[in-house]
């Protein structure tokens, strides 16, 4: 990926705007892994399932593309969430919820919105 290409970010297919700040991440389902014990002592780390995370703020739609997060979290709605490497052909893709939606807005700064997607572990193809 180039050190200035954009990340394309579609949810249910429309194209939200280019001018937004994404985060790629995965995490386990368990903050703490389960530590299994017997007579003899340590056994073995048990950790619970992969979870992608892609954060995203100021993501506001492309005219005539509403998104309504509030609704998705709201409604726990599945969503099919779509990011595409600028620059090349990747594209990352998975199914899951909106999980978090904020809104901020302050004397000399623009109003944002972040919005927080945790779905099935996916990679760039």
């Amino acid at each position: 990926m180039a050190i200035y290409s954009s990340a394309f970010l579609y949810i249910d297919g429309k194209l939200l705007s280019e001018n937004i700040d994404v985060n790629v991440s995965y995490e386990r389902a368990s903050s703490a892994d389960v530590y299994a014990l017997n007579g003899d002592g340590w056994v073995g780390v048990s950790s619970g399932s992969a979870i992608l995370v892609l954060s995203f703020n100021n993501a506001i739609p492309q005219p005539g593309a509403e998104v309504d997060f509030e609704k998705l979290f709201l409604d726990k709605t599945t969503v099919s969430c779509m990011l595409a490497q600028g620059g090349n052909t990747k594209t990352l893709t998975s199914r899951g919820r909106i999980t978090e939606v904020g809104r901020a807005a302050g004397v000399g700064r623009n109003y944002g919105q972040s919005v927080t997607f945790r779905g099935k572990p996916s990679s760039f193809r």
